[in-house]
């Protein structure tokens, strides 16, 4: 005959406590989006918009030089 065998004792003998139901924030990647593709309108329309008021082109080469070095810096 096989041996009997008796349940372990339960260890962890503290009553449980119920966990509350916590509130999901709904997060809009919509918006989110839309602000970033605004922002990135605006720098690229304000990048435009200086090329055209000044004509001389060693100044927006001077410009783009210091946005790629603020790009890489970041």
């Amino acid at each position: 005959m096989l041996p009997t065998h008796k349940p372990l004792p339960q260890l962890d003998a503290k009553p449980k406590k119920k966990v509350e139901a916590k509130e999901v924030a709904v997060v809009n990647t919509y918006q989110e989006t839309l602000k970033k593709a605004v922002g990135a309108a605006v720098g690229l329309s304000a990048f435009i918009g200086l090329g055209v008021l000044n004509p001389d082109p060693a100044f927006l080469a001077m410009v783009t030089t210091f946005s790629l070095a603020v790009i890489a810096g970041y």
